[in-house]
């Protein structure tokens, strides 16, 4: 017999009796420091799962993953661990609230909360209810349940193996059906935030909340409600909020209007919100950052060959200026950040500081931060046409201008760098042949666009 053979074997055994192998529950656990400290505390735990329990795992994902998404009941305040959405996606939509409450002439705060190991601590029994109550036959949650109880896990380290233990309670890290089952567990938190003046935004166990109000002792009132009925929530579900570690950060545009108190930006999904939605010091971060991929770059230029360099170059540089541009990426101060990169690009090429780098972007194919940030704008229009405005929507006349999207009027000069107005703005240059082009076909066409005309300003 194949190893497929024997594998749709044993996978439809486990289907058929509802019953998921011991031997498959077994979690080699191997602690990895998240930085250079003997601390018990810095040490990361990664799970290594066995293989066929791994493939037996994405089995059951498809499954279940197709039946909330094809029937709409994840909550689209959830864009973690969902095809198709992104921590990206989630600081996106949440600088577009902000900007939106903010040109109403809303107040705004938005307050971060932080859950203590919510992977670690998902009941199982309430778990198995939600799935119950989501439509799970008893066979499927049989079979879930069996997956979950009696797990047994033991640490590795330095070649040492401790004893094995069991776990009664969370879902398996390491796993590709445990985050989602983490998913469904808080999919129903959100519902008990609904109101016009809240939103809230998950990804995963990362909770965050913009509440907006005309006046202060409103705003106040309505995130204390808002808090208790978060903290209700995980008392009921059994996870912990703690609430030692509440953040604040009061949102304005406005010089005459005094914040509630002098505040320090607020980190959210790798990327620092300021009060001012300036980004001075999230784009201070990013080059401290860039400078340290820089140092990297210095080390190891005539030690490796250039193929290597490129793929540093794109861990270390071009994956941070290409994390949340779509909010930072027009503001007047990313200038210092294209400096860096050009100091990249002239390490990769072995040419003197003052080269001119636009022959050496072309040469690499690598796009310059204004082009980074266009094509990421683009991209947005193209998988969220639907939830916006064409200019046709308005009135029924034959104009030249139709068929574009609608700029969206801004009453603060610095809601023209959100993206809602940029986007509008971009995509309207656009002929209506490219607009129009499938997704792959058009990403294709604007990067080598962009690649060839090396754009230095938006």
């Amino acid at each position: 017999m194949s190893i497929c053979e024997v594998l749709t074997t044993i996978f439809n055994c486990i289907i058929e009796k509802g019953v998921y192998p011991t031997v498959l529950k077994r979690i080699k656990v191997v602690p990895v420091p998240k930085r250079m400290n003997d601390s018990y505390e810095s040490f990361r735990p990664i799970s290594i799962v066995p293989t066929v329990s791994k493939l037996f795992e994405l089995l059951m994902y498809n499954q279940v993953y197709e039946y909330f998404e094809s029937n709409k009941i994840f909550t689209d305040r959830q864009f973690g661990f969902r095809s198709g959405k992104s921590t990206n996606d989630a600081v996106v939509s949440l600088v577009i609230d902000v900007v939106k409450n903010i040109e109403n002439k809303r107040l705004v705060c938005f307050r971060s909360f932080d859950m203590s190991k919510a992977f670690d601590t998902v009941n199982h029994e309430i778990l198995l209810q939600k799935l119950k109550f989501y439509g799970f036959q008893q066979s499927s949650i049989k079979l879930i349940n069996s997956y979950l109880e009696n797990r047994e896990q033991f640490a590795s380290f330095k070649n040492n193996l401790s004893h094995g233990k069991n776990i009664d309670v969370g879902v398996p890290q390491g796993s590709s059906l445990g985050p989602l089952l983490f998913n469904i567990y808080i999919n129903d938190l959100p519902y008990n935030l609904l109101g016009e003046n809240i939103n809230s935004f998950l990804y995963a166990d990362d909770l965050g909340l913009n509440v907006c109000s005309e006046s202060r002792d409103q705003m106040s009132q309505i995130m204390q409600n808002a808090t208790r009925l978060i903290s209700q929530w995980c008392n009921a579900n059994r996870l912990c909020l703690n609430l030692n570690k509440l953040q604040d950060l009061e949102i304005s545009f406005s010089n005459r209007q005094p914040l509630l108190k002098e505040v320090k930006p607020l980190k959210f999904l790798g990327v620092n919100l300021d009060a001012k939605l300036d980004w001075k010091d999230h784009i201070n971060m990013t080059a401290t950052k860039l400078s340290k991929g820089l140092y990297c770059l210095r080390r190891l230029e005539g030690c490796v060959t250039q193929d290597v360099l490129i793929a540093v170059y794109y861990a270390q540089i071009h994956s941070l200026l290409s994390y949340g541009t779509l909010v930072w990426g027009f503001q007047l101060y990313t200038n210092k950040l294209f400096i860096l990169q050009k100091k990249a690009i002239r390490l990769l090429s072995g040419v003197r500081s003052r080269t001119h780098c636009k022959p050496l972007f072309q040469h690499f194919k690598i796009l310059s931060l204004p082009a980074i940030y266009i094509i990421q704008v683009l991209l947005y229009v193209k998988c969220n046409l639907e939830n916006l405005s064409y200019i046709s929507n308005q009135h029924n006349y034959e104009t030249r201008h139709k068929n574009n999207l609608q700029t969206v009027f801004c009453k603060y000069s610095k809601s023209q760098t959100n993206i809602q107005y940029m986007a509008a703005k971009l995509f309207n240059n656009l002929s209506i042949e490219s607009q129009e082009l499938p997704i792959k076909i058009f990403k294709h066409k604007i990067k080598t666009y962009l690649i060839q005309i090396c754009p230095y300003t938006v």
